[in-house]
């Protein structure tokens, strides 16, 4: 399926501050691994497509907030291992860590890289079962 994922930090640099947040339609490539009836793993690639990033920054007293989408490599390649408990029929929770594969940061002209990585939790409830 399609996700929609949101990634987002907070760097300090000279004096400011930076808090950025990149939403992304994202598609696994996922294989999975059930160890038991209510447990599995699952690792694989991620496709990600940047559709919209902002970073809102504060120097001293000065703040405001810009549109870095354009700054966002496009697609973004992500590994991603994690694993879930399946509750019961329609409840799963499970966890999940993703890190960047490529340069993140479009144009990088110095040499400089920046990959997104995050810890995601979360639970599932399923409508269908």
């Amino acid at each position: 399926g399609v996700l929609l994922n949101v990634y987002g930090g907070q760097y300090s640099e000279d004096g400011g501050t930076a808090t950025g947040s990149v939403y992304t339609l994202s598609v696994p490539f996922f294989g999975k691994y059930k160890f038991n009836d209510k447990f599995h793993g699952y690792a694989g690639p991620q496709l990600s497509l940047s559709v919209s990033a902002s970073s809102k920054n504060k120097e001293g007293n000065i703040s405001f907030t810009q549109d870095i989408n354009s700054e966002i490599a496009k697609p973004l390649l992500f590994g991603v291992f994690g694993g879930g408990y399946e509750v019961n029929d329609k409840v799963t929770a499970f966890a999940e860590y993703h890190f960047g594969l490529n340069n993140a940061n479009k144009n990088s002209n110095d040499g400089s890289t920046s990959k997104f990585n995050l810890m995601n939790f979360g639970v599932i409830y399923s409508l269908s079962k």
